[in-house]
């Protein structure tokens, strides 16, 4: 990596210079071999292998698919100096320019002001008084997130004449709320709200949210957690830290990125059909997170296509007893599994609890609860799935199940098909113990 970073100082760009050397490692290839070389999306791969061609350091040929051949690495170095040298005379020319310019540029007295870092902690009461204040002092953007207890308090602070001074001073609202199944009525006013006010005001539905936070302006923030009945009193922290503003304004971008338009909520709370959502699981806790929700949610039926290490992955993930604690609530499950010698084990202890069937050459891996939601990945992704409760997803993935369940073979005819092929060809450890040898 020391040396890639080397390459950089040549004029190409982090990701230039990785894919260069990839294509040094690999020779002649497609972009989907660079992506899986150099861990990165295939279309990503495609267009930095088009900005090598396009300094003359890879050459494409036609076909498809289209693959790339890097220059050779004395050539290539030799026309990014050149790039770089060429560079370098247009800077020399313009420099006489700019230096004058830059020397003309008048001076002007600066008063440094260095704000007294504070923290605050503060009764909910005081709380509430002090986002009164912040949306009067609010210049471009006013941010919050409420939980359903707090929701009424921020909607009465939203009132006409408030949201009409935030227009006449061109402030941004966007709020994050938590809206359950409130009376036709309420639901009326927060859409002739957002309607009323849509150049000044943006309203999300967020699940079990349990902390407000209010940011103005990035310079102040109010925070604090929901309190259960009988803990004592709520209090909210308020600070004017950049670095504390800075954090949390990451954290509300990331959960406006995940929650839903007002729109779609409150047409989900008016017809009483869920919405169609898709997730995508990244990591291993979300995997397990992901999963227990839906064996918890589970009902009648749950599906599932793996592939030779599936059963393994679930051990790994502490999923087991949650499966098993699922089908003794009366939840029925049936797998498809590609049965091999690698996965013998797991697959005994997994027909205990459901029924299977074997089929090879298994590359997705498919779970699928009560036919109303699902989850899909590919069997070269460990943890990475996407889960949807879209009818049609749902509909399309028991389908395919089927399919393959009728293609499929009887598990135990496979499990004994394994056992006796390697009676007949014995492991060394196996044939050593036949003959008395100690193992």
């Amino acid at each position: 990596m020391k040396k890639v970073y080397e390459l950089t100082q040549f004029g190409l760009t982090l990701l230039q210079a990785k894919v260069y050397v990839g294509l040094l490692q690999l020779g002649k290839s497609s972009a989907s071999q660079i992506a899986k070389t150099v861990n990165m999306h295939k279309a990503e791969a495609y267009r930095v292998l088009r900005e090598l061609e396009k300094l003359e350091l890879a050459e494409a040929s036609l076909g498809r698919p289209i693959t790339f051949q890097p220059v050779h690495p004395r050539k290539a170095l030799t026309r990014l100096l050149s790039q770089l040298s060429s560079k370098m005379k247009s800077l020399s020319a313009k420099k006489r320019e700019l230096s004058l310019w830059l020397s003309s540029i008048p001076k002007r007295s600066v008063v440094e002001e260095k704000e007294h870092v504070r923290f605050e902690l503060i009764s909910e009461q005081a709380g509430n008084k002090r986002i009164a204040s912040m949306l009067k002092r609010a210049k471009k953007e006013f941010l919050f997130v409420t939980p359903v207890e707090l929701l009424g308090t921020y909607i009465s602070m939203l009132d006409g004449a408030t949201l009409r001074g935030l227009m006449r001073r061109g402030v941004k609202v966007k709020g994050i709320l938590e809206v359950k199944q409130f009376t036709d009525r309420f639901l009326n006013h927060l859409m002739g709200l957002v309607k009323r006010y849509q150049r000044v005001v943006d309203l999300r539905h967020s699940d079990d949210l349990a902390s407000r936070l209010t940011i103005c302006d990035g310079k102040e923030l109010l925070v604090g957690a929901q309190v259960k009945p009988g803990m004592g009193e709520r209090f909210d922290l308020w600070t004017n830290s950049p670095s504390y503003i800075a954090i949390t304004k990451r954290f509300f971008d990331e959960m406006w990125v995940d929650s839903v338009p007002m729109g779609e909520r409150v047409q989900e709370l008016k017809t009483g059909e869920p919405r169609e959502l898709f997730t995508v699981i990244k990591n291993f806790g979300a995997f397990r997170d992901k999963a227990l929700e839906m064996m918890n949610r589970a009902e009648k039926e749950m599906l599932f296509i793996s592939g030779v290490r599936g059963w393994r992955q679930v051990a790994q993930a502490g999923l087991v007893e949650a499966f098993t604690k699922t089908l003794k609530r009366g939840v029925k499950a049936k797998g498809i599994v590609e049965v091999e010698e690698e996965n013998l084990k797991d697959v005994k202890k997994l027909r205990k609890y459901c029924e299977l069937r074997h089929l090879s050459h298994l590359n997705t891996r498919i779970f699928v609860v009560d036919g109303e939601e699902m989850t899909y990945g590919y069997a070269t992704e460990k943890w990475t799935r996407i889960w949807t409760n879209s009818k049609s997803f749902v509909a399309a993935a028991k389908e395919h199940f089927q399919r393959l369940w009728e293609i499929s073979s009887n598990v135990d005819a496979r499990i004994s098909e394994l056992e006796t092929a390697s009676l007949k060809n014995p492991s060394l450890a196996q044939w050593m113990q036949a003959a008395s040898f100690p193992v």
